[in-house]
């Protein structure tokens, strides 16, 4: 909708309403804003433009006749996007908003929410995936390593899977997802401070906790991405992230190895102060531009939120194959997530049955996690040049059917008693189909 405002002296003569999104709108661009609210009888609308060198805005002239009032407010540059403005411009030749050039982002806001995704594998590899449970192997011995892992884990995932819908909701009513991404990093690295420094139930009930905040966490910095990046270069910065994710696996690996003969208390504390350490040029440069429409959220909003929920799978049949989809991906992801989790106990398992001792079979274990992360690295590049080649669907059905043949082969190093040098063919096999 589109409303002239040129008896208004000092105002463009052009402005843009939005009446679906509440009478509001934001524009693009680096400009500031101004928002001009006004009434003439019956009607009331909000309108926002760029404030433009040489417009100007004069509250005694919007008054007496018209009867308008209205109210000035600076909108952050590169306010929180909703709806795009049209381009045009007013008759005096002022350009409007769909004028406004494309939004430049700080490279140090790129940068750092780029070192965020280091920051958090250094955690997942670190914490979640070696040194974990090599801990829980030393306190209840290597019958009872898996299960003990594998229940910690388990619970520590429901929960997650429990509180993950709730926990979006939170954050679609707030002003800003930055607070939700800094309190769980917060709380992830303070409790992994804690790791092995008490008894076992202890450790265990901190790391249910902890990597609860650290999945929490990875939701409120995937959700940043459009705060870094705009339509044409998002899935160039994404994929940085991925690719130099990867080095945080090496660091974590590294610290292992710079730290075996330290206490695993020393060792958790170490990953947890790199973990805020290349965390904290995300949370100190990158910049959101808001939610233009917080509201607040209660009980009564969290139980609508569900319901869209229910309602939205529900109505998946309308979407023909989407459900297969997500179903389809729940079970392979839950397999691949499962070795992440249990590769390091595996690995060892493997080691001490042909005959290495428990401390050996724990440095053979970093070696062949270095291993695969190193061809997961490749991976990720000749899977994307595969993804532009064959399409999505190909590379993906390709890619499933690689890890059913790495799990046969797997199982056929535990069955059989295969050399240990299958387990690193096997390792180089599931690092390349990870990425």
């Amino acid at each position: 909708m589109r409303r002239s405002l040129s008896t208004l002296e000092g105002v463009p003569s052009t402005v843009f309403l939005n009446k679906s999104c509440g009478g509001s709108s934001m524009c693009w661009g680096r400009k500031k804003l101004i928002r001009i609210v006004w009434r003439t009888g019956a009607q009331e609308g909000i309108a926002r433009a760029p404030l433009l060198k040489g417009w100007t805005t004069n509250r005694a002239s919007l008054t007496g006749a018209s009867k308008i009032s209205f109210r000035l407010a600076t909108v952050a540059s590169g306010a929180y996007h909703r709806t795009r403005m049209p381009e045009t411009s007013d008759p005096a030749g002022q350009p409007s908003c769909g004028d406004s050039p494309e939004r430049v982002i700080p490279r140090r806001s790129v940068v750092g929410w780029i070192l965020y995704d280091l920051a958090n594998t250094v955690f997942s590899m670190g914490v979640i995936t070696l040194t974990f449970p090599l801990w829980i192997r030393e306190n209840v011995g290597a019958a009872a390593a898996d299960w003990n892992n594998g229940i910690i884990t388990a619970i520590s995932m429901a929960i997650v899977f429990a509180l993950s819908p709730i926990l979006g909701m939170m954050t679609d009513c707030a002003p800003r997802r930055m607070p939700f991404l800094i309190a769980s990093t917060c709380l992830c690295v303070g409790l992994a401070l804690g790791f092995a420094r008490w008894g076992f139930l202890e450790t265990a009930i901190l790391f249910i906790v902890s990597n609860i905040a650290y999945q929490a966490g990875t939701q409120y910095y995937d959700s940043l991405l459009p705060e870094v990046s705009t339509e044409k270069n998002r899935g160039r910065i994404g994929g940085l992230g991925v690719g130099i994710g990867y080095f945080g696996s090496f660091i974590a690996i590294g610290l292992s190895l710079f730290l075996a003969d330290h206490p695993k208390s020393t060792l958790f504390s170490a990953y947890a102060a790199t973990f805020m350490l290349f965390a904290l040029p995300c949370m100190l440069f990158v910049k959101e531009r808001g939610n233009p429409n917080p509201r607040p959220f209660g009980f009564r909003a969290a139980v609508a939120g569900l319901q869209n929920t229910i309602a939205s799978l529900r109505a998946s049949n309308q979407y023909p194959g989407l459900l297969r989809f997500l179903l389809g991906r729940v079970f392979y992801t839950d397999a691949i997530n499962t070795v992440i989790t249990v590769m390091a106990l595996f690995v060892i398992n493997v080691a001490t049955t042909s005959g290495l001792d428990a401390k050996s079979g724990e440095r053979q274990a970093q070696f062949v996690m270095l291993f695969a992360i190193s061809f997961a690295v490749a991976g990720g590049f000749a899977w994307g040049w595969l993804n532009d080649k064959w399409g999505p669907k190909r590379t993906l059905d390709t890619v499933l059917l690689s890890w059913m043949g790495i799990f046969v082969l797997a199982s056929a190093i535990g069955l059989l008693g295969l050399p240990l040098w299958v387990l690193y063919i096997m390792a180089a096999s599931a690092g390349f189909c990870l990425a």
